[in-house]
């Protein structure tokens, strides 16, 4: 079924306690599985590469690697090794995911939001989106919204110096890329540019765990938490559901979240994020400019992965045309280099079918807000369809 609903604004969630209903897409497809998650290992709810912000990899080896992607401006980048001259196409999203997440042994829970040329937003995937899922770095956006929402309160001054110890450093380490210290929002745009753990496990300085959960708490988030360790401020990735977090996005964009400055922050630190092998894997240097997204991945040996994804896909003239969640957990191990494929042609897809989109009336063009005032409340259920 293919809806378009016009939905009120943006407020905190409205997800009924039944709503566990999947979408169907038969016996061998990703909707079939429908076990819960392992629990996670607490020791490994921090994941993602070491880093520090862009302009510190810029600085250094990342240079030469960024001079020799934008020498490639009219190539689709192989960035893996694998053979592939060519990315695979669709017509639309809805039958990329349904080719792309039944290619491996894994079990998918997503949510696309398309936004329609008059401004609403349809449902064109939906996966088991009220699953709860192990989010891994995906939750580092539920950690920068409460910090950022802090800071917009006067709780936390954002060029408050942290100190970094040796105690955050990743195991085996001896130093950290980021130095002895760094100020709350250099630690902000460290954790979500380049995913980095030593960032993270210092802003448990200024922000614990516990209180984290309450903002999101308070602003209607149910499910979309982080494993607080008691008595200690410390805390671990945790949970969240793939239309929790998608929503965390349209507010973002929408407003009402935190403020528009902080916003705009957080889309930003996503547009410049360092991870390339998943839904910017086949793009071109000037398409990758229109998507901003955040991963969370785990890995262990022989063990299955995760390798989740979400983000904003922008159209040419700079409004959302999408908003995606990926969770998709791996039954059996897959190398790198072939389990980030289904998200790499979900991303060519998804660029490459946003040239039209919905351009906001005159006077609102001056603020994005305007974008959505027909989409209303983006936290509430929208139909079910392809």
């Amino acid at each position: 079924m293919n809806e378009t609903t016009t939905l009120p604004r943006p407020s905190p969630l409205d997800v009924p306690d039944d709503a566990t209903v999947p979408l169907s897409m038969g016996e061998s497809g990703p909707g079939a599985n429908t076990s819960p998650s392992p629990e996670p290992d607490n020791e490994a709810q921090a994941p993602g590469a070491n880093g520090v912000s862009r302009r510190k990899i810029l600085e250094t080896a990342g240079l030469a690697a960024a001079a020799t992607v934008a020498s490639k401006t009219t190539e689709y980048l192989d960035l893996t090794g694998i053979a592939e001259t060519k990315p695979r196409t669709y017509a639309n999203v809805a039958d990329a995911y349904r080719h792309e997440s039944g290619q491996m042994l894994s079990r998918w829970s997503s949510i696309v939001g398309e936004v329609q040329p008059d401004g609403q937003l349809r449902t064109v995937v939906d996966d088991h989106s009220d699953r709860v899922v192990d989010a891994w770095s995906v939750n580092k956006l539920a950690v920068a919204v409460a910090v950022l929402d802090a800071a917009d309160n006067g709780v936390i001054d954002p060029k408050q110096e942290v100190p970094i110890t040796p105690d955050m450093f990743e195991p085996g380490a001896q130093s950290s890329p980021l130095g002895s210290k760094q100020t709350v929002e250099s630690l902000l745009e460290a954790m979500i540019t380049t995913s980095s753990n030593d960032a993270m496990r210092a802003l448990q300085q200024v922000m614990p765990g516990d209180q984290i959960n309450q903002v999101l708490e308070a602003k209607g988030f149910e499910h979309t938490r982080l494993e607080a360790a008691p008595n200690t401020g410390r805390f671990y990735t945790g949970k969240t559901t793939p239309r929790e977090t998608q929503t965390l996005l349209i507010r973002l964009w929408n407003g009402g979240l935190i403020s528009r400055e902080s916003s705009d922050k957080v889309i930003d630190w996503m547009k410049h994020t360092t991870y390339d092998q998943g839904i910017k894997r086949q793009l071109t240097p000037v398409e990758r400019e229109r998507v901003a997204n955040k991963y969370g991945s785990v890995s262990d040996g022989d063990e299955p992965s995760t390798r989740n994804e979400v983000g904003i896909v922008f159209s040419e003239n700079g409004n959302p045309k999408y908003f995606y969640s990926f969770f998709a957990e791996l039954k059996a191990p897959v190398d790198t280099r072939v389990v980030t494929m289904p998200h790499a042609r979900l991303g060519a897809t998804m660029v490459r079918t946003s040239a039209e989109a919905y351009t906001p009336p005159a006077q609102a063009t001056a603020s994005r807000r305007g974008f959505f005032g027909s989409l209303g409340r983006l936290g509430r259920r929208a139909p079910r369809g392809r």
